[in-house]
Parts: structure tokens; C-alpha cells; sequence
């Protein structure tokens, strides 16, 4: 008797009735699938994503990605993807101390950085940034005496005293960083 295996498996051949009245011949066996693999995962390396027809391969995306899932090696000699890990986002969440939100979104994809905008009186220091969804946040530094900066500036710049008659003051102002007044 002939025997032909089907999609996903290799063997078969001809079968022959034994005397015992059993039939021998070559088996089907489950062929492999062709090997690949998924970037940012547990199957990273080339190749490590294997298996013979029917197998079922569990992968797990790396800390601060997600996608992954169950992996099946079809009869065709494929797998059948799960999903790709892509980097998560990150909540940006409130802005920080004396700033207001800026171009900062409440989520920030990851790779991508915003500028929150201080207040009057202090500078930007760094940018908020997402990374595989670990979030670095800027922040406001006041800025030191004999400094001002008005609101959203990235950096304080000196007040210039004036006033050479009796009586002058100085006074800087959110409009002007120097205002004299007799």
C-alpha cells in the first residue's frame, strides 16, 4: 500500500502486510518549520523561534515592550506571528514643580521628548524624554540671585541694576528683566 503524509509531515512510502497480519513502513514525522526570530524578546537570537509542525512557541517581549504571544508552526513550513514588541509609551503624568504642562501630551511614545514651560523665575533644566517606557522628567531650577527669567525661558539672564540718584530702586518684572524707577 502506498502511504502519502500530509502538508507538515515528511515520510510515507510503501506499506507492507506482514505475515502477522500488521502493516511496516515509513512513518510521517512532523517537519520542521523555518527558524526565525523577534527582536526585543526572549527569542532575539537568530533562529530561536524553531520547531517541527504544530509546535507551539511562547514569546515573552523584554521589560519595557510590548507584543509577544504564541508563535505556531504551521503545515506549510511557517510560523504564524504573534505580535511584533514595540517600545510602551510612557504616562507623562502632572508636570513638575513650578511648571505648567508645556508641549508635553499625557503619553509620550517612546524615543520621543517634550519641554514642560516654567514659571517666571526659573529655567527649564533637561527635557522630559520616554525610553521603552521608563520616563525621564525635566525640571524648574530657580534661578540664583542677581538672575531672572521670565515664564518658559530656558535659561535665567542677569538684572541690571540702574539708578544713580537718591532714592533709585530696581525692580524686575515678568515683561522686562530690568524696570528703574526714580
Amino acid at each position: 500500500v502506498e502511504v502519502t503524509c500530509t502538508e507538515g509531515y515528511n515520510g510515507g512510502g510503501t506499506w507492507t502486510c506482514n505475515s502477522d497480519l500488521t502493516f511496516s513502513g515509513p512513518l510521517c514525522t512532523e517537519k520542521a518549520c523555518t527558524p526565525t526570530s523577534l527582536a526585543d524578546s526572549d527569542h532575539a537570537d537568530k533562529d530561536s523561534i524553531s520547531g517541527d509542525t504544530g509546535a507551539e512557541i511562547e514569546v515573552k517581549c523584554n521589560p519595557g515592550y510590548s507584543g509577544g504571544g504564541i508563535w505556531v508552526c504551521e503545515p506549510d513550513g511557517m510560523f504564524t506571528e504573534g505580535s511584533p514588541c514595540t517600545p510602551d509609551p510612557c504616562d507623562v503624568g502632572a508636570a513638575p514643580e513650578h511648571a505648567g504642562s508645556g508641549d508635553c501630551p499625557p503619553s509620550l511614545d517612546s524615543g520621543a521628548t517634550c519641554r514642560p514651560t516654567c514659571e517666571a523665575g526659573y529655567y527649564l533644566f533637561g527635557e522630559t524624554s520616554c525610553h521603552t517606557g521608563a520616563l525621564t522628567t525635566a525640571s524648574c531650577e530657580a534661578c540664583t540671585a542677581g538672575t531672572y527669567s521670565a515664564a518658559g525661558a530656558s535659561e535665567c539672564t542677569p538684572v541690571t541694576l540702574c539708578g544713580l540718584g537718591k532714592g533709585a530702586a530696581t525692580k524686575a518684572t515678568a515683561s522686562s528683566n530690568t524696570v528703574c524707577e526714580d
